[in-house]
């Protein structure tokens, strides 16, 4: 964003305040009289609005409710991180040669870019898994610049011995019509409504990649995935979860100045706790933290370009 861009927001930004204390207003009210209000209520959902209130019955959160720094580790009873053997994974890291030719930019559809859609220390990890572990079938749940990269390694793979396949289709129901134009086989449907049959074959060592809406609601595809779906996937089933920052909270910036209600990652800690059906495989976040110099040796770009510390998280089922 430019200087003068920066300038006008931050001046629309005093012109707003009058509105911004009619719509608090308004939107209190609505919420608290809504149910009077059917037709109105009805309208609001229909032109894609909703009317909302910090209460202690709603998901936002304001600085009041925090009472610890977000950044710090939560101690996460029944769930063995496992540094140890993460960072003996890190010994797999050998493509880095391959994963810096990646442009920093790209049109849209044709290539995975370095870019915040995707970025590196995840992107490293997913190349990395998919060069190193060669899954057969890879089942994508929120496709985007991730697929292009799984494209590119499958690729790779299939270019040092050309008997090796990878059957990788996706599930996007939202955005990215360019997906069509990949090859890809791809689901326009929402993920909890094609059935547990659609997962069926996946098997020892294929990829299970969940890019999620990453809140709890129900019967949506959070709760369909970590209630359902994770259960019934057969042993040696690699998942991976994004944006996921376990042991820490979610962001600062992402809860309370974006006012993001997720809440996946505290559904996957509940789910991972005294769980001995899945053990955790590479945190990327956490293992940013806990172990930087080993990690950033293994993703150098992530370091060279002064990316976030990621938020890939990856399971396997035993």
């Amino acid at each position: 964003m430019s200087r003068f861009e920066k300038t006008m927001w931050k001046r629309l930004d005093f012109v707003a305040m009058p509105l911004a204390v009619l719509y608090a207003g308004l939107t209190r009210l609505f919420y608290s009289r809504q149910k009077h209000w059917p037709r109105s209520r009805a309208l609001m959902r229909n032109m894609g609005a909703y009317a909302g209130s910090y209460h202690y019955y709603m998901p936002g959160v304001r600085e009041t409710d925090l009472y610890r720094d977000l950044d710090q580790p939560r101690t996460l009873l029944g769930i063995d991180l496992k540094r140890e053997q993460q960072i003996e994974r890190l010994k797999w890291f050998r493509f880095a040669d391959e994963f810096a030719q990646f442009p920093k930019s790209a049109k849209t559809g044709t290539s995975y870019h370095l870019s915040s859609a995707f970025p590196p220390p995840d992107g490293e990890v997913l190349y990395t898994f998919i060069r190193h572990l060669k899954p057969k079938r890879i089942v994508e749940i929120g496709s985007g610049n991730s697929t292009l990269l799984m494209l590119a390694a499958i690729a790779r793979n299939r270019k040092d011995d050309p008997n090796i396949s990878c059957d990788l289709r996706c599930v996007e129901p939202f955005a990215h019509p360019w997906l069509e134009n990949t090859g890809v086989r791809i689901e326009r449907s929402r993920v909890e409504r094609l059935g547990l049959e659609y997962f069926e074959d996946l098997e020892d060592g294929d990829f299970l990649f969940i890019d999620s809406s990453h809140v709890v609601r129900a019967q949506n595809d959070v709760v369909f995935l970590y209630l359902e779906l994770l259960p019934r996937l057969k042993p040696g089933v690699f998942v991976h979860i994004h944006d996921i920052f376990s042991p820490r909270d979610y962001p600062r910036e992402w809860l309370i100045e974006n006012n993001r209600q997720w809440a996946e990652q505290y559904l996957m800690e509940a789910f991972l706790q005294f769980n001995p059906t899945y053990e955790v495989f590479l945190a990327v976040n956490d293992l940013a933290h806990a172990a930087p110099e080993a990690f950033y040796t293994a993703c150098p770009m992530a370091k060279s370009m002064n990316w976030a510390k990621g938020g890939s998280f990856w399971l396997r089922r035993i």
